[in-house]
């Protein structure tokens, strides 16, 4: 018996069928794009005693160095980042003997020729006294109440009268500004 194989013609068929098939050459290109942006970390905020409160009543001076109660300054931050606090006078003078305490500003004694009550603010990190300074933001020395997230800072003021100082009411007003090292 002979055996019979496939046609020829059925052979070549799948060979001729890929050679009629159009071949694709890769190509491609490529773009640089540049994509910039500015981001803007929120910014914490400080309030007094969780209120908007921007007083603090020290109450009747006697003379002497006294403490007064304790405020909290409240630190609510909606981000993670290492921030500090430093303070700027704006009502008063820094003493010019002791840079962590401020003259207080006297009714009876806008010149304060007499002998001004001093107000000190000490921190648990700054237990001698916070230095005040419009460069807080720069100088780590003014800086205190440091922290990553939302913190509470207790604050005591002291105030000293001496012999000499004249009655009145006294004020002075303390700006606490946060920084970002």
């Amino acid at each position: 018996m002979k055996s019979r194989g496939l046609p020829t013609v059925l052979l070549a068929a799948p060979m001729l069928y890929a050679a009629m098939i159009p071949t694709a050459d890769a190509v491609s290109d490529t773009a640089t794009v540049a994509v910039t942006a500015t981001f803007t970390a929120p910014p914490c905020t400080v309030d007094i005693d969780g209120t908007d409160s921007k007083t603090v009543s020290l109450g009747v001076l006697h003379l002497g160095t006294q403490a007064i109660a304790p405020f909290n300054l409240n630190i609510t931050c909606s981000y993670s980042r290492t921030s500090s606090v430093f303070a700027e006078v704006v009502t008063g003078v820094v003493n010019a003997a002791t840079p962590t305490a401020v003259n207080m500003v006297n009714d009876s004694d806008p010149g304060n020729t007499g002998s001004p009550v001093l107000l000190s603010l000490s921190t648990v990190d700054k237990p001698a006294g916070i230095l005040y300074g419009i460069d807080g933001a720069t100088d780590s020395a003014r800086q205190f109440c440091s922290g990553e997230d939302s913190r509470i800072c207790t604050v005591t003021p002291t105030t000293t009268v001496n012999i000499g100082t004249k009655p009145g009411n006294v004020a002075a007003a303390i700006r606490f500004t946060m920084v970002n090292p």
